[in-house]
């Protein structure tokens, strides 16, 4: 252990000195290292109480986790004699969608791992091309987050989801017709209730271009969006984006489950409602939003399913946020999601080394800052094909758990294939519990 403090007078307490972890029997000792071991402190959490000190919140660039409310919590029951599990290596199994089904353009995909939304601006040039390029090889859709869509971009992604987010950064009527769905931003799960900050060191001139402010100033999302006071706003929001668009697809993005808000959503009519979870990333957010706000994944994809059903609702419902691997993927779309959303895999898989240092702009391998020094370590042809190889080999995983469950379509994946290990996902998910 470190030790930060030179040796000091005891304090003359009995108790002190009963219950001293080094078991002296002197007079001195380490405060620091007795705070550590009775209280449960570590160095970082002294670390950060001082950081206070200067009045500023503290920013990060990550999400939360919740080991309470895990996909780790539930397990695959295999197909075997009732059920006839298929031949992963001689059968074909379909990974292909359909999204926006009700639309007058529905987008074929061959995966049902989508790109989450992530602006130009939080992360570099590059890197947006090179989350548009893997979204191509991949068979999926790209997001061009909230900070407006590049040229480039547009013309490496097969197809892109436009964000109509608070700010409105770089929307036009040309860019809204040229969407294969757009995606209304309502909220995102690792800050839900806020919108959202670029310094003003990070607004570049091509930043500034893209998305239609000052360069040189701070760029700031508001919490909501001013137009949207009512459901009958909502409504006339999505009838709106489905005209100008000709039909594209439209979705409702939420940043938690609750049932009023999804009941306003379901009656504005989008053909999607996509839901974020708290184990959701960002590249800046205060820390006791990230940590205190928000409803785990789990939690949103349960509940709204359950909302959804019981009202009938039409729309597919999209799950986001700490969704990492083809068996997170699998149970989400065996819990009832038609389609999964994933961003912070895509960039530790372009090379993220996870430093959590984001919102500094100093990222080192390039993704996550407009340093151009930076930015020249990112090969953008070779983060294409890691992400895209990253959703490829995802999604044969996905097919590989819908095999071993007698599924020919990732689709066919239901509740009745999963059984939760313990009692607390069992009570949450209404699956059976394995023990029983």
């Amino acid at each position: 252990m470190v030790r930060i403090h030179s040796p000091q007078p005891f304090f003359k307490s009995k108790n002190c000195l009963f219950s001293c972890i080094s078991k002296r029997s002197s007079r001195f000792c380490f405060p620091y290292e007795y705070s550590v071991k009775i209280h449960n402190m570590s160095e970082d959490f002294l670390q950060r109480i001082k950081k206070r000190i200067a009045g500023v919140p503290l920013a990060s660039g990550r999400g939360r986790s919740f080991k309470n409310f895990s996909f780790d919590d539930l397990i695959f029951v295999p197909a075997q004699l009732t059920r006839r599990p298929i031949d992963y290596y001689k059968e074909k199994v379909s990974s292909e969608i359909i999204v926006g089904r009700r639309s007058k353009k529905p987008l074929k995909l061959s995966t049902p791992v989508i790109f989450g939304a992530a602006s130009f601006g939080a992360l570099s040039k590059e890197a947006k091309l090179a989350l548009a390029k893997a979204s191509t090889l991949a068979g999926t859709l790209a997001n061009s987050g909230e900070g407006g869509v590049l040229k480039e971009e547009r013309e490496l992604a097969r197809y892109l989801i436009v964000q109509y987010s608070t700010g409105r950064f770089g929307i036009s009527e040309e860019v809204l017709k040229k969407a294969d769905a757009i995606e209304i931003k309502i909220s995102q799960g690792a800050k839900p209730g806020m919108g959202g900050f670029l310094p003003a060191s990070k607004v570049t001139p091509e930043i500034a271009k893209v998305r239609n402010r000052p360069v040189g100033q701070d760029i700031h999302s508001p919490a909501s969006h001013p137009d949207i006071k009512s459901a009958k706003d909502l409504k006339e929001k999505v009838s709106f984006l489905r005209e100008i668009s000709g039909g594209a697809p439209i979705i409702l993005k939420l940043g938690a489950f609750s049932e009023a808000d999804l009941e306003m959503a379901v009656a504005a009519g989008p053909d999607i409602i996509a839901l974020d979870g708290k184990g959701g990333g960002t590249g800046a957010a205060p820390e006791v939003v990230l940590n205190e706000i928000g409803i785990p994944t789990l939690v949103n994809l349960v509940k709204a399913r359950a909302f959804l059903d019981k009202q009938q609702a039409p729309q597919e419902l999209w799950i986001g946020g700490g969704l990492n691997t083809g068996a997170d993927f699998a149970k989400a779309l065996a819990l009832g999601a038609d389609a999964v959303f994933v961003v912070t895999p895509l960039l530790i898989a372009m090379g993220c080394i996870y430093c959590q240092r984001c919102y500094l702009g100093k990222c080192p391998v390039g993704i996550a800052t407009q340093d151009e020094r930076l930015r020249e370590r990112l090969d953008i042809d070779k983060a294409a094909l890691d992400v895209a190889g990253y959703v490829k080999n995802s999604t044969e995983e996905i097919k590989i758990i819908a095999a071993a469950c007698g599924e020919k379509e990732v689709s066919g994946l239901k509740k009745e294939h999963l059984l939760a290990l313990t009692l607390e996902a069992s009570r949450l998910t209404g699956l059976r519990f394995v023990g029983d």
